[in-house]
């Protein structure tokens, strides 16, 4: 098992259920980035359900309209603020040249505008 648990589940951190582990590969040079936790089908099922009970049972679906749109403008803002570092790390993830790494990033971004 890792440090810091990786699975965000029902409100808290945690580690795969069963304790498994899966090495993140850098595939230009082949060194290891990262060491995560890797979510079991349980994890997975645990992931789903916490997030209905969270949408039947939470705020978001008496959240009015604006304050959901600025919610989501804040992430676009964040992940604009952050592109060259999240461009980085998907780079070091995929293997992608970070131009393609910078497009993904905008992509992502558009979803939230």
């Amino acid at each position: 098992m890792n440090g810091e648990p990786d699975l965000w589940i029902g409100g808290q951190w945690r580690h795969a259920s069963d304790g498994g582990t899966r090495e993140i590969i850098n595939p230009a040079d082949g060194s290891v980035v990262a060491v995560v936790d890797e979510a079991t089908p349980d994890d997975a099922r645990d992931a789903v359900a916490a997030a209905c009970r969270a949408f039947d049972d939470g705020a978001w679906p008496s959240t009015p309209v604006t304050e959901r749109a600025a919610l989501l403008d804040r992430v676009a803002d964040l992940l604009e603020r952050d592109k060259e570092l999240l461009a980085e790390l998907e780079t070091r993830d995929t293997g992608k040249t970070l131009a393609e790494s910078r497009i993904d990033i905008d992509d992502v971004t558009a979803v939230f505008r």
